[in-house]
């Protein structure tokens, strides 16, 4: 007679690989913003796994079209389950990092409002603070809903992201 074998269900789980865990926003010891560099640590230029490694365990990474000819590695680290929830992440394209953004989703978290620029500018910021901390944003667009300002420095940019007069989220990036 054959021996049935009872296995405890959480060995199953770590033999299978427990599910990603819905995220939590990473908790970096750095919370600057530095324009056209880095967010939190993580720079333009690193490798997805030091990347990674400063924002730590909870992302959700996935392979994504940068352009008809492109694709890249995008991983996100999540408030809450939520599309709608705060999320901080970065973007890899030939195996370096090619863009970080924060986002503030519906509302902004207190854990998202940490993060700010040595001028003292980050998410919840007003449409004012931020022209005069840097008088040369271009490209706002006036919408009374939403409008991108932009500082750029040659290959890399910096994007602040408004809702109305405030800043729902920012991001530094290499030029494409």
């Amino acid at each position: 007679m054959p021996v049935r074998r009872v296995v405890p269900l959480s060995l199953v789980v770590l033999a299978l690989g427990a599910p990603a865990a819905q995220a939590k926003l990473p908790t970096p010891k750095d919370k600057s913003i530095v324009p056209a560099r880095s967010i939190a640590g993580v720079k333009l230029g690193m490798t997805q796994s030091a990347a990674k490694a400063v924002w730590g365990v909870g992302a959700t990474c996935t392979e994504v079209e940068i352009s008809a000819t492109k694709t890249g590695t995008e991983c996100v680290w999540k408030e809450r389950a939520s599309n709608s929830s705060a999320r901080m992440k970065f973007t890899v394209v030939a195996g370096k990092v090619a863009s970080v953004a924060i986002l503030s989703g519906q509302t902004p978290s207190t854990a998202i409002r940490r993060f700010r620029t040595a001028k003292g500018i980050g998410v919840g910021s007003t449409m004012a603070a931020v022209k005069k901390a840097y008088p040369r944003l271009g490209g706002l667009n006036g919408s009374p809903s939403a409008s991108n300002g932009d500082l750029g420095t040659g290959r890399t940019r910096t994007t602040f992201y408004f809702i109305g007069t405030k800043v729902e989220g920012l991001s530094v990036g290499v030029a494409s």
